[in-house]
């Protein structure tokens, strides 16, 4: 089964050999001939004419090689002939000039062959990749081959810069790396192929080869970064490539000492001893491409006829090269016109089509099936006796031919000229051969993806009974559709044991359509006993037809004869056909396809629509209208299908069908989308089988909702229970509780503290301390969505609605009772909380590292500021009698003419406020002087409540108190220097009175002398 003719042995070459399917092109004339043969091809090669030049064309794997290989043991060296078979296997271009000069003898051979050997074998790998780029340098600058002539402004630039590039000891550690294009050129002239390289194109520089992705080319030289540089603006960058790759073959030529005419020279000569010696050549390229270097000069050499005035004579030659037509087209114009004819390999759809109707793949495939089956000595044997003419036949022999199973075995599974295509039959080949090679016969794939394949992978299969596997159905899927959905549920309904080998079985050895027993013979054969099925069992899965609807893109539509009645085909609905093609694709993701967008986008809105509905939300006290609509965490695009062909960034909620990657699980959830898009197709479930869908789609749905919901509460990545309920409760009354909400006594309740966790609270804002008013800022910023989390997850409503009757009460009074204690927060968080509880961790954070700093702050904000106070009042003062002293002392002022420091409405305003505070300044004083000795708790308690306009009324008081003293004796001492100065009776009566006047004044005025300070 080796796909590379030229590895096989001959014996095993001839023994599958079969006619490969061709078409000659004239290209002069133009004129094609169709079902052309190996006999005629042959016939034509050897015309009396001494040249031939035969291109044989085609794709990958169209038998160019298989052809190249017949050619070859059909064409024998002898004293007229020398046969030159150039295989792509082991050959590099210096074993390909080792070839041309075979044994001829002579000075000039002799010398050419030694030099060759020595300097070829002179250079390592590594030295011929240096030697390589330093020839492409050399050939691509001014003193290369092209001698500067006719070259274009684009070229002439290369030439001037390339080499810089090319020479640079920075850049050229890329060029020489392992893998690059200088590495893989340098293997095919000199380095060792073990393996088989398949080529389509030639070898050459593309864009990314010269798009280097540096970050430092400081250590380059100067020119050589102008080039980097210059080759970031495309259009040089595509000028830069098309010149190396013009000038890669000049670059090999000089590798291999053939620069200029030095292989057509060597050719002419080899061709001129062999004219003098009568011999004709005939060269045998298996793939052209691993010429390439020397090509141009070779194809030169090869056109040249044996007839040339003014020469000596040199020898016919005949030859047929493989090569892609991709690559002849490069050919240039006047090799393509002067070939003889060419032949090409290449099969459509029509002609597989005719092939199959003639049984020639079934042949093709006996072919091989026999040969597999043959002991290698018997091929040998045959071989030999054909050689020597004594075969009875140039078939090999028949190795069914004595099977005692022969009868019921062709029978069942067919056959062709006698030989059985067991284990295949002919629904098999076609089908999985559809699979590797749509619509084309591609030789190769039928035999390694097809043949070579199942006989390797499965002959344990076969011999255990358990052929055919389902893994065999994976290999051919290629994304295409197999049985019907109903068809494989009613598989696994009749025979679930060997449901999914019968699956494989109907797909590929029946039409696929029908629920039936194939021969007894094929089910003796698998070790699958028959179904038993009764007629009214085998009925075909009803499909679209094509011809209804309509005719074919660029087909014309076919009329009724003249005269005829018209057959009027009736006309599919549109939305029949597009059902059609739903379950094809849906079927395909079945067994093993992607599911397209299109249909995806489609299930979406279907699903979410169904699967919301079906929710238990009220029993799991979970809110619907908080987790499921087109903005909330559960969205139609989060249900997501595995082996989905489009990727969606997943929301909070993700829900996965199937939820495990299982043939059974892929099969119920396909015939539940079937029946869904079967019920939106016909608006009902009364459609044919539609009871039949309807439980598997229940059944499904039932499934699907327990895995939303069982992932709404374990809303972590790894999947672990967590209920976020505690965790905000915690944070929602802590944010209260520092806003001052409820307003402590010693009355509150819990019940107190669960009110506010869903009333509006807000920041703290001045004269808080700076942490406070951080941490409270977070709290309230982010109270909407924590109260979102409690109702959400607690609440139990009537018909759906968004609103709650009623709250889980247990759930959220637990955590407050352990809060209370010291309102630290106690709810251990996963790290792995997803989608819309982030917030929990990001709030938390904040809990954690500020809570205990902003205490303190303000504790110490709130102590300062007392100690200022007591400071100029003392603390067992009498706050009332305090204010009727200075009241007292405001009225003497005033009758003095000495009031100063401000205005009597405004200290007159500040003693009242201070006579109606509540609590009194006094009681303010005693509860901000116990924060000293109270535990967190009562500490958090005490801080959160609004002192802060008693303190404001306080500060108010002292401070105009203080500037009414000051401004007042300073008033008096003013008018006392002034009496001083005028002397008298009247002197001393005035001090007298302001005397008198000071003295209720100066126990104040010495108690808040400081405060001001």
């Amino acid at each position: 089964m080796d796909t590379e003719a030229l590895q096989v042995p001959l014996e095993v070459f001839l023994a599958t050999h079969h006619p490969v399917r061709m078409t000659r092109q004239d290209l002069q004339t133009g004129v094609a001939r169709q079902d052309y043969s190996e006999k005629a091809f042959l016939e034509d090669f050897f015309q009396p004419s001494s040249f031939a030049f035969v291109p044989i064309l085609g794709d990958a794997g169209t038998g160019k090689s298989h052809l190249v290989r017949w050619l070859h043991a059909n064409i024998s060296s002898n004293e007229q002939r020398r046969v030159l078979l150039i295989p792509k296997v082991g050959t590099n271009l210096r074993s390909v000039i080792d070839r041309i000069l075979g044994n001829l003898r002579g000075e000039r051979f002799d010398a050419l062959r030694k030099r060759l050997r020595e300097e070829t074998d002179s250079l390592t790998e590594g030295r011929a990749r240096e030697v390589l780029l330093n020839n492409l340098a050399t050939e691509s600058g001014p003193n290369g081959a092209h001698g500067n002539m006719g070259l274009t402004e684009g070229e002439e630039y290369c030439v001037q810069v390339l080499p810089h590039l090319l020479h640079d000891p920075f850049f050229r550690k890329f060029f020489l790396a392992d893998g690059g294009i200088i590495d893989r050129l340098a293997t095919h002239v000199l380095g060792r192929f073990d393996k088989v390289e398949r080529l389509t194109e030639r070898r050459q520089f593309a864009e990314s080869d010269l798009s280097f992705n540096l970050a430092d080319v400081s250590r380059a030289s100067a020119d050589a970064r102008d080039v980097y540089f210059q080759l970031n603006e495309p259009t040089v960058l595509k000028e830069a490539v098309r010149w190396l790759n013009r000038n890669l073959d000049a670059a090999i030529a000089s590798l291999l000492h053939l620069r200029g005419e030095g292989l057509l020279e060597l050719m002419t000569e080899v061709r001129e001893e062999l004219a003098s010696q009568g011999v004709e050549l005939v060269l045998l390229i298996e793939d052209f491409a691993k010429l390439q270097g020397i090509e141009h000069q070779l194809l030169e050499a090869l056109l040249v006829r044996s007839a040339q005035e003014g020469r000596r004579p040199i020898c016919g030659i005949r030859t047929a090269l493989a090569c892609t037509s991709g690559y002849f087209k490069n050919f240039h114009e006047t090799v393509r016109q002067r070939a003889t004819f060419t032949v090409n390999l290449d099969v459509d759809t029509q002609v597989t089509s005719d092939m199959e109707g003639k049984g020639e793949i079934v042949r093709f495939v006996c072919r091989y099936l026999n040969a597999a089956r043959l002991p290698a000595n018997t091929l040998n044997a045959w071989y030999r006796d054909t050689l020597e003419g004594r075969a009875d036949s140039v078939r090999p022999p028949n190795a069914c031919e004595g099977c005692p199973h022969l009868d019921g075995c062709h029978r069942a599974f067919g056959e062709s000229d006698g030989v059985g295509l067991y284990p295949f039959n002919a629904n098999a080949l076609h089908r999985m051969m559809e699979r590797v090679s749509p619509g084309r016969f591609v030789p190769r794939l039928l035999l390694k993806d097809v043949l070579k394949h199942t006989l390797e992978m499965y002959t344990g299969d076969l011999q255990a009974g358990r052929f055919p596997s389902p893994a065999l159905r994976a290999h051919f899927s290629g994304g295409k559709a197999g049985l019907p959905i109903a068809l494989t549920d009613k598989l696994h309904r009749r025979d679930k044991t060997n449901a999914d080998r019968r699956a494989v079985l109907l797909e590929f050895w029946s039409k696929g359509k029908e629920f039936v027993d194939l021969d007894p013979i094929i089910h003796e054969a698998f070790a699958l006993p028959s179904l038993g099925v009764e007629k009214e069992d085998s009925v075909p899965v009803p499909m679209p037809r094509p011809s209804a609807l309509g005719p074919r893109s660029g087909q014309p539509e076919e009329k009724a004869p003249v005269g005829a009645q018209a057959q009027v085909e009736p006309r599919v609905d549109p939305k029949d056909a597009d059902l059609a093609e739903q379950l094809a694709q849906l079927n395909a993701w079945m067994n093993g396809g992607p599911l397209p967008a299109t249909l995806a986008n489609t299930l979406r809105p279907y699903l979410h629509t169904a699967i919301v509905g079906h929710s238990r939300w009220d029993p799991a006290l979970l809110l619907m209208g908080y987790f499921a609509g087109e903005k909330e965490p559960f969205q139609p695009r989060s249900i997501n299908f595995r082996r989905q062909s489009v990727q969606y960034s997943p929301t909070s909620l993700l829900l996965e069908i199937p939820a495990r990657d299982m043939p059974e699980d892929f099969r119920a959830a396909a015939f539940a989308l079937e029946g869904l898009l079967r019920v939106h197709r016909h608006g009902h479930w009364g459609f044919s089988g539609g009871a039949r869908y309807l439980r598997t789609f229940t059944s499904q749905l039932e499934r699907w909702t327990r895995e939303l919901l069982a992932r709404i509460q374990a809303p972590t990545t790894s999947g672990t229970l967590f209920d976020p309920v505690p965790a905000a409760v915690e944070l929602l009354a802590l944010g209260a509780r520092m806003a001052g909400r409820p307003a402590y006594t010693k009355a509150s309740s819990t019940e107190e503290v669960v009110d506010v966790l869903f009333l509006d609270w807000f920041a703290a804002g001045e004269p808080r301390g700076q942490k406070w008013r951080e941490l409270s800022k977070v709290l309230a910023n982010n109270r909407q969505k924590l109260q979102q989390i409690v109702v959400s997850r607690t609440g139990c409503t009537k018909g759906g609605a968004r609103s709650a009757q009623i709250l889980d009460g247990v759930r959220i009074v637990q955590p407050l009772r352990w809060l209370l204690k010291d309102w630290h927060p106690r709810e251990a968080l996963p790290e792995d909380l997803k989608g819309e509880l982030d917030v929990l961790v990001k709030v938390r954070q904040k809990v954690d590292e500020l809570l205990d700093k902003a205490l303190t702050e303000e504790q110490e904000r709130h102590l300062a500021w007392a100690a200022r106070v007591t400071e100029v009042v003392a603390p067992e003062a009498d706050w009332k009698e305090l204010v009727a002293e200075l009241r007292s002392a405001m009225t003497k002022a005033r009758d003095a003419g000495v009031f100063a420091g401000g205005s009597p409405g405004d200290l007159e305003e500040s003693l009242r406020h201070v006579e109606v505070m509540s609590p009194s300044a006094s009681s303010v004083l005693s509860a901000i002087g116990r924060l000293r000795e109270q535990d967190s708790g009562k500490r958090i308690v005490e801080l959160s409540r609004d002192h802060h306009t008693a303190m404001s009324v306080i500060n108010a008081f002292l401070e105009r108190a203080q500037r009414f003293l000051d401004g007042s004796v300073a008033r008096v001492n003013s008018e006392l220097s002034s009496l001083r100065a005028a002397g008298g009776q009247e002197l001393e009566e005035a001090r007298d009175a302001i005397t008198a006047s000071l003295e209720a004044m100066v126990t104040l005025t010495e108690e808040l002398k400081r405060f001001e300070g």
